[in-house]
C-alpha cells in the first residue's frame, strides 16, 4: 500500500497543477469590481533617477501578469483564466469575460484592443477594452513551453513566442508563420513588432536581435553585460523591449541585484543603463507602446507603475 500511495501522489499533484490552469468553472464569479486597498494607492514622491513611481496600489486577485497603457487604464490577467481591467488607475478592477487555461502573456494596444496568452496554446484578443475576449487559434503549448511574450499593433497583426519559438500572425490570430529565429540566439526574454516587418528580440544573454524584413534576416546588438549576468526566464516575463522609431528603445530588465533599464537613441550601438526603482525580486514587467510607461507586479499582492523622464 505504501508503494502504491507513493507513485499515486505524483500523479496527483501534476494533475491538480493542470487543473489549476484550466478554465475557471465561473469564469467571471465576481460580479462587482474589485478594490485595490484604498490606504495603499497613492502617487508617490518621484525617486531619484529617471523612473518616478507614478501608482502604487495592491490587488487581492491572482495574477500573474498586469499592465498599464497610460495612467488610467490597465489590465491584468492570471490564474485559471481570469481577467480584470480598470480605468481609474487601478482603484477598482473590473471582471472581463474570459474562458481559457492561466494567463501569462499581455499587449495592450490601446484603450480598446488588447491580446493575452498563456498555458495550453490558448491566445485570446479583447476588441472593447478588456471587456470580452474571443479565441484565435493557439499557439505555444502548456508549462513550460507556453506563449508569454506578444506584441502587437493592432487587433490582426503581431507576433506571439515562447523561450523557443516565434510566431506572427498577420490575420488576426486566425494563422500563425513561425519565424526562424536569429542563429545563436539564447532563450527569448521579451519580443516587440514596431511596424510589419520591423521587429525586435531580447534573449537571456543580453543580446537585442533587430528584424527590417519580417524576420528572414536579423542584427545583434549587445546591452553590454558582463559575463556572469543572465536573464531569467519566468513563467510571465521579467524584461521587456519597445522601440519607438528606429532609432530609440528601451529595455528594461531584472537581474540578481536590482532591476534596470537600458536606453537607446542610435538603434541599439550605445545603451545607457539606469537603475529602475523596483523592489521586488524577480519583478514580473511591462512596458507600454510609449516605450515610458512601466507595470511591475510582485506576483503576490502588490502593483507598481512607474514613469520614465529623461533628465
Amino acid at each position: 500500500m505504501k508503494n502504491t500511495l507513493l507513485v499515486a501522489m505524483p500523479v496527483l499533484s501534476v494533475l491538480v497543477s493542470l487543473m489549476g490552469c484550466a478554465p475557471a468553472a465561473t469564469p467571471t464569479a465576481t460580479p462587482l469590481p474589485l478594490a485595490a486597498t484604498p490606504t495603499a494607492f497613492l502617487t508617490s514622491t518621484p525617486h531619484a533617477g529617471p523612473w518616478h513611481v507614478i501608482r502604487r496600489t495592491q490587488y487581492e486577485q491572482s495574477i500573474y501578469q498586469a499592465g498599464f497603457l497610460d495612467d488610467s487604464f490597465g489590465i491584468m490577467v492570471g490564474y485559471s483564466g481570469a481577467v480584470y481591467y480598470s480605468g481609474d488607475g487601478g482603484q477598482t478592477w473590473s471582471p472581463g469575460k474570459n474562458t481559457s487555461f492561466c494567463r501569462f502573456g499581455l499587449d495592450i494596444v490601446d484603450q480598446q484592443t488588447a491580446w493575452n496568452c498563456g498555458n495550453a496554446g490558448h491566445v485570446r484578443v479583447s476588441a472593447d477594452g478588456g471587456k470580452n475576449w474571443q479565441a484565435v487559434t493557439n499557439f505555444g503549448g502548456s508549462e513550460p513551453d507556453h506563449c508569454r511574450f506578444l506584441g502587437f499593433l493592432d487587433a490582426r497583426t503581431g507576433w506571439a513566442a515562447t523561450p523557443q519559438v516565434l510566431g506572427a500572425t498577420a490575420d488576426g490570430g486566425a494563422t500563425w508563420k513561425t519565424l526562424a529565429l536569429p542563429k545563436d540566439i539564447k532563450d527569448v526574454a521579451a519580443i516587440a513588432l514596431r511596424t510589419a516587418t520591423e521587429g525586435y528580440l531580447l534573449d537571456t544573454s543580453g543580446t537585442v536581435f533587430m528584424t527590417t524584413d519580417g524576420g528572414k534576416t536579423w542584427t545583434a546588438r549587445s546591452l553590454g553585460l558582463v559575463d556572469n549576468e543572465k536573464l531569467t526566464i519566468a513563467k510571465a516575463p521579467t524584461a521587456v523591449i519597445r522601440f519607438t522609431d528606429a532609432q530609440t528603445g528601451m529595455v528594461v530588465f531584472a537581474l540578481k541585484n536590482g532591476v534596470f533599464s537600458a536606453r537607446t537613441t542610435d538603434g541599439g550601438l550605445t545603451w545607457k543603463q539606469e537603475p529602475v526603482a523596483i523592489t521586488y525580486n524577480a519583478p514580473t514587467l511591462y512596458l507600454a507602446h510609449d516605450g515610458l510607461t512601466l507595470t511591475a507586479i510582485d506576483g503576490l499582492s502588490d502593483l507598481m507603475v512607474l514613469r520614465y523622464q529623461q533628465r
